[in-house]
């Protein structure tokens, strides 16, 4: 195993499970929007949408909860939904 670098506290790495990867996300989707879609689910302690070297979106990102109960609670209820809103399979 390689020696600890840096600073790094081992406390400092997020818990397993309690990140939520968001794909399909449209190019004008906001920090502000993913919280506001995803903290229903339980408390957010970070999230970023991932950006190309110009800034620019690149459609997916990441929400991270305090527990993993979260994350799991945002997995089933946010699974398949647009805009916020769910798809209806039936249509």
């Amino acid at each position: 195993m390689a020696p600890p670098r840096g600073d790094f506290n081992e406390q400092d790495r997020p818990a397993r499970g309690t990140e939520v990867f968001v794909g399909g996300l449209p190019r004008s989707a906001t920090e502000a929007t993913l919280r506001e879609v995803f903290s229903s689910c339980g408390e957010i302690v970070d999230l970023r949408i991932m950006k190309d070297h110009n800034g620019n979106s690149k459609g997916y990102g990441f929400v991270r909860y305090a527990k993993r109960e979260y994350a799991n609670i945002a997995k089933r209820q946010k699974n398949g939904i647009e805009n916020g809103v769910q798809k209806n399979s039936r249509n």
